[in-house]
């Protein structure tokens, strides 16, 4: 970042890209889209302990804040691996027997990992089983899936060899009829599976259900936003923009409206490389009955300072977070009054000293032509029905 500190306070071009769906309009002109009302948090602890049942996860489901949570790390994109032809030796410099342990190639290619295709099968039967589907948006899931490929090349050799670990299966929501995508912590529903079954799950979604419709940001208003929020001081910048709803995480317990935001994103040129801008959520609602406004008034007295928060506007409960005004006066007061009658304690002089002690010496080490291996990922995209297990691929999709 410090190679960029000279383009600060340089003027800027934007180019500017609007993406998404455009929200409907009033009589007025004015954009506009629904809120949508919370009517369920989570699932209850009977849904939970079924779809724990479905995927024979026993007891090692954990259920807080509404949140179910399932990971099995000795399973979780496991690669075997075994003693080699070397065997043990004795390490005469560290007093203790070595041993050498490789990748099991044999026990590599024997693995059995279900398809994408039986995994989400597998993952959409469970939920629906359980009732959980019924949460989701009518018509607006997808399901996106992934492969872990462990990929390697023995020294020497010209070509590489692949195996599947494991099969990803995820959920894409999306709100209102222009499909607006659903995004946040508060909408995360995924699973992944080996041959033994689940070895990862999470579920965190609320059902909600269609509110009224309030005005939102114009095209040229979230643009110019974006733009501000993304830095009009990093020389050539192109920005892009797209109306999202965003889900708060489920920790939040108090969320009872899901709202339009504006999604920012873009790309900057630095000597002339060009790197992506990190992507900003703004709210694209105003209006006072969802979103609370805050007055801050400050007094200063000499010593004294004196604050005073009122909040207007938005959703029960509202709160502020801080001492009252009082207690600031108070402590300030105090605080300067201890540094006037306290003395200053001495500072001890530090010493510096040489240690005669010898640096260590490094040990050589003993090596076996190593075997590169990578780890990547396939997805692709599969559209389903809400309550049916069943998918089709439509679009290859980068993780």
């Amino acid at each position: 970042m410090k190679r960029h500190a000279r383009y600060f306070g340089m003027l800027v071009s934007v180019l500017v890209v609007v993406a998404g769906c455009t929200p409907t309009e009033s009589a007025d002109g004015e954009q506009r889209l629904p809120v949508y009302e919370v009517v369920r948090t989570g699932p209850s602890a009977s849904q939970v302990t079924a779809l724990a049942s479905e995927l024979s996860l026993g007891e090692a489901v954990t259920f807080e804040n509404a949140i179910v949570d399932f990971f099995a790390p000795e399973r979780f994109a496991y690669v075997p691996t075994g003693a080699t032809e070397v065997g043990s030796s004795f390490d005469e410099e560290e007093g203790g027997v070595v041993t050498y342990e490789a990748i099991d190639f044999g026990a590599l290619d024997a693995l059995q990992i279900p398809t994408t295709d039986e995994a989400a099968r597998q993952l959409g039967s469970a939920l629906d089983a359980a009732g959980l589907t019924e949460l989701f948006p009518q018509g607006g899931s997808t399901q996106v899936t992934q492969e872990t490929v462990f990929e390697w090349q023995a020294s020497g050799a010209t070509a590489s060899s692949s195996v599947v670990l494991d099969a990803r299966v995820a959920y894409d929501f999306t709100l209102t009829d222009d499909r607006l995508p659903l995004l946040g912590p508060g909408a995360t529903v995924y699973a992944t599976f080996d041959g033994d079954g689940a070895t990862s799950l999470r579920y965190a979604f609320r059902g909600v259900e269609t509110g009224e419709d309030v005005a939102v940001l114009s095209d040229d208003e979230a643009m110019s936003r974006c733009s501000d929020a993304l830095g009009r001081t990093l020389g050539e910048v192109n920005v892009s923009t797209r109306m999202v709803y965003y889900a708060p995480p489920l920790e939040l317990g108090s969320v009872a409206i899901l709202l339009p935001h504006v999604e920012c994103s873009g790309t900057a040129t630095v000597d002339g490389e060009q790197v992506a801008l990190l992507q900003q959520l703004l709210p694209a609602v105003e209006d006072a009955n969802y979103v609370p406004n805050a007055e801050l008034d400050v007094l200063v007295e000499g010593a004294d300072v004196r604050a005073d928060v009122r909040i207007d506007g938005g959703r029960a409960p509202t709160r502020s977070r801080g001492a009252p005004p009082t207690s600031i006066s108070r402590r300030l007061t105090e605080r300067r009054a201890r540094r006037r009658s306290t003395p200053s304690p001495a500072v001890p002089r530090r010493r510096r000293t040489r240690s005669s002690r010898p640096s260590p010496t490094p040990t050589a080490s003993r090596c076996k032509p190593a075997r590169r291996s990578t780890s990547t990922r396939r997805s692709s995209v599969r559209a389903c029905g809400r309550r049916s297990g069943a998918c089709e691929t439509s679009a290859p999709r980068t993780p």
